[in-house]
């Protein structure tokens, strides 16, 4: 049985340049999201909302521009400019205060685990989606953790932020359980 490749561009071929342009495209994207961001933070609209810090979002802005402009004159090598849209989102994440914000930067590192694994070889794509995987995870734990620690302060008791941990592990074993039993082709 005859299975075509899923490697979209390993030698130029299929695609061409597209890795390319999706990662300009990418890059593009989240840069403007991240100014957008930082320019509400900086001038805010509404004075009742819990604004994070800009730090995250100005350093997302300085690498997306510069692997833009990276790719503008080096098109033929794009793992530098791959590596700062990797670096961008976690960063960001890392001076967020709310966890809405948290679920929001997700969305990114999604797209780009779909890029890394269209247009890199599977070993390399694993090899660049753990290290991502593992920054988003740590940057959404450790607001999770202050998250709790607030919930334990305001309520006084241990009992609530543990029961809301206890919840959210147990609906993970849920899922996974779930998705042990599902059959992927």
């Amino acid at each position: 049985m005859y299975r075509p490749s899923s490697l979209a561009t390993v030698d130029g071929r299929v695609l061409g340049k597209q890795n390319v342009r999706l990662l300009r495209i990418y890059l593009s994207a989240t840069t403007f999201l991240y100014a957008y961001g930082v320019t509400f933070t900086l001038f805010p609209v509404r004075t009742d909302l819990a604004y994070g810090n800009p730090i995250g979002g100005i350093v997302a802005i300085a690498l997306g521009i510069s692997a833009l402009a990276y790719l503008a004159v080096k098109p033929d090598r794009p793992m530098p400019a791959t590596l700062a849209a990797m670096a961008a989102t976690p960063i960001v994440m890392a001076f967020h205060r709310t966890l809405t914000a948290e679920y929001v930067c997700l969305i990114a590192p999604m797209f780009l685990a779909m890029y890394l694994r269209a247009f890199h070889p599977p070993r390399q794509a694993l090899l660049l989606i753990a290290p991502l995987t593992v920054a988003c995870v740590v940057a959404f734990t450790a607001l999770a953790g202050a998250l709790l620690c607030e919930l334990r302060r305001r309520s006084g008791s241990l009992l609530a932020s543990a029961g809301l941990h206890w919840a959210t592990n147990g609906m993970g074993l849920l899922v996974a359980a779930a998705l042990a039993t599902v059959r992927f082709a």
